[in-house]
């Protein structure tokens, strides 16, 4: 007889870290194929179910039972690949943006210039981006 989602998840919380094994090989197959269904990529969709695991883990705590354990993963295996294709995104962004300046640049500009000025506008980025949005009008 299979254990429900419920019984695992109170298996877990009162300390038995192996019980959370049968939720993963439970979700696992489904859990991927939603990530490879996202990203496109196979190793990629690999490494976000496993995040998407691991985040349920460790926010099991978290978890609030009106919805099943099912409809949770599912969400935190969407939120993951979302937010990974946008990191993949701004990567793209990054090299097209080095592959711009080098392309327009002076000649007498070097490439270390040009990371160097690439870097400085990065941590610029950073500085306004850790700016309460009060600070950030002017």
């Amino acid at each position: 007889m299979r254990a429900a989602d419920e019984d695992i998840i109170r298996q877990v919380m009162n300390g038995d870290r192996n019980a959370y094994a049968l939720l993963v090989d439970r979700y696992k197959d489904r859990v991927f194929s939603l990530a490879l269904g996202i990203v496109r990529n196979r190793e990629l969709a690999e490494e976000i179910a496993q995040d998407a695991f691991v985040k349920a883990y460790s926010s099991l705590k978290k978890f609030r039972k009106e919805a099943g354990f099912s409809t949770w993963i599912y969400r935190i295996t969407y939120n993951t690949a979302i937010s990974e294709l946008r990191k993949q995104k701004n990567k793209i962004r990054t090299v097209e943006n080095v592959a711009e300046k080098l392309v327009s640049a002076d000649t007498e500009e070097t490439l270390e210039e040009l990371e160097q000025k690439e870097n400085e506008h990065q941590l610029m980025e950073q500085a306004i981006n850790e700016l309460v949005p009060e600070e950030k009008l002017i």
